[in-house]
């Protein structure tokens, strides 16, 4: 069974100083697919962009999930980053997200549970941890948060 810990490389964890969502978005996804040989960046930007037009994945309490399953991949892949100046993400409370944790997964049907289960773990970890994520000096620190998870 993977966990976040497993799926997060210091690599994929990144402030974010851009005020828009396209943007802050994409400067996610480059950090997803330039550290994992599997994923294509405009495939992987396209899948994200089309999961937001489809229900925005900001949660509340200015923290979005953005999300999407690719057919080629065989593992899962995170990411988080922190946007300093918050981003609009239409979240149910109408908060800025400061906290943005990707997740991209295999697109295959047995691998279902394990894509909600992270999510999941994601979601919590993000809601445990924001003030923590929020307050560090620098941003790799937080790849030890995960770890720690």
């Amino acid at each position: 069974m993977p966990s976040i810990a497993s799926a997060i490389a210091p690599e994929r964890v990144v402030d974010i100083s851009d005020t828009e969502k396209g943007p802050a978005l994409a400067k996610l996804v480059t950090a997803l697919a330039s550290s994992s040989e599997n994923l294509d960046h405009e495939r992987l930007l396209a899948a994200i962009n089309s999961r937001e037009d489809l229900s925005p994945t900001g949660i509340g309490e200015g923290l979005a999930l953005p999300h999407a399953r690719l057919p080629e991949l065989k593992s899962f892949v995170l990411g988080l980053g922190r946007l300093s100046q918050g981003v609009e993400f239409d979240a149910p409370d109408g908060l800025p997200v400061h906290l943005m944790c990707m997740l991209v997964g295999p697109d295959n049907p047995d691998r279902q549970p394990d894509y909600l289960k992270l999510l999941r773990s994601a979601t919590q970890f993000m809601r445990n941890e924001r003030d923590r994520l929020l307050s560090l000096d620098d941003v790799k620190m937080a790849y030890a948060l995960f770890q720690e998870y």
